[in-house]
C-alpha cells in the first residue's frame, strides 16, 4: 500500500486546516477534507476511503450520529470511523459508539494524542514506530488510582486555576493538587479540582481547573488574591 486515504467532515474550515497539519508526520496519508454532507457523499461515491473522521455537529446539532449510522449501513463494519467533537458527556460518547463509531476524540484537538490514535488504525506496514515514545496518557479505570506528576501553577482566579503539566490530562477528570502554594493560598494540604480544559501549548499542556470552594477556602483565596493578584511568575 503506497497511500492511505482519509476523508474528514467538519463544517469549520479552520479546524480542517488544523487537522491536516496534525497529520503531517504521516507523509503517505492522503487526506481529503469536506465541509458539507453533500461534498462528503460525492467523494464517498467516487472512491471509498480507508478511514473517516467526522464531527458530530454538521449543519445542525447531533447530525453526525445519523451520518455514522448511514455509513455503517452502506459499507458495513470494516471501515474505521473516528468521531471528533466538543461534546464530552458520557451519553454522547456512548451514543456515537453505539451508532457505529470506532473511536471518540474530544476537541480541542491534542496533536500527540490524535496522531497516536491515527497510528493505531493504520496497517502494519504504514505504522510509525516509536511515535511520541515519551508521551504518557493518564487514564482512569474502574478502580481508584493515583499518578504523581509535577505541575506549574500559573494563574489563580476567583473562579478557576491554571496549571501547566508535562502530560495530557483529559477533560472532566478530578485531580488532587498539593504543595506549598496550595497551602499558602487555601490553608489546606491538598484540594481536589475538576479539569474543564486541557490544551497543548508547545511542549507542555495548559490545564484549566475548577472547584466548588468551601466558605473557608473562598475567604482564604480572597485574602491571597487581594495581597498577591492572580498571575504567578
Amino acid at each position: 500500500m503506497e497511500s492511505f486515504l482519509i476523508y474528514t467532515l467538519d463544517d469549520d474550515i479552520d479546524f480542517n486546516k488544523i487537522l491536516k497539519m496534525s497529520l503531517k508526520p504521516f507523509p503517505f496519508l492522503k487526506v481529503k477534507t469536506h465541509t458539507t454532507k453533500e461534498e462528503f457523499a460525492k467523494s464517498f461515491k467516487e472512491e471509498k476511503p480507508e478511514l473517516c473522521i467526522l464531527d458530530l455537529n454538521i449543519e445542525k446539532e447531533g447530525e453526525g450520529f445519523q451520518l455514522v449510522k448511514g455509513i455503517r449501513n452502506v459499507v458495513g463494519s470494516d471501515l474505521p470511523i473516528i468521531v471528533l467533537s466538543r461534546r464530552s458527556k458520557n451519553i454522547d460518547v456512548n451514543f456515537a459508539l453505539n451508532s457505529g463509531a470506532n473511536d471518540f476524540i474530544f476537541k480541542p484537538l491534542d496533536d500527540k494524542y490524535f496522531q497516536l490514535k491515527i497510528n493505531d488504525y493504520l496497517p502494519k506496514e504504514l505504522k510509525i514506530e516509536n511515535l511520541h515514545e515519551d508521551f504518557k496518557e493518564i487514564k482512569c479505570e474502574d478502580q481508584e488510582g493515583f499518578v504523581l506528576i509535577d505541575f506549574l501553577l500559573t494563574y489563580i482566579g476567583i473562579d478557576f486555576l491554571v496549571i501547566k503539566s508535562p502530560f495530557f490530562i483529559a477533560k472532566d477528570i478530578h485531580i488532587k493538587l498539593k504543595g506549598d502554594m496550595i497551602f499558602k493560598i487555601f490553608e489546606k494540604e491538598e484540594l481536589s479540582f475538576k479539569v474543564v480544559e486541557s490544551i497543548q501549548d508547545c511542549e507542555k499542556y495548559t490545564v484549566k481547573l475548577i472547584r466548588d470552594l468551601e466558605q473557608s477556602e473562598y475567604y482564604s483565596l480572597r485574602r491571597w488574591l487581594m495581597a498577591n493578584g492572580g498571575v504567578l511568575a
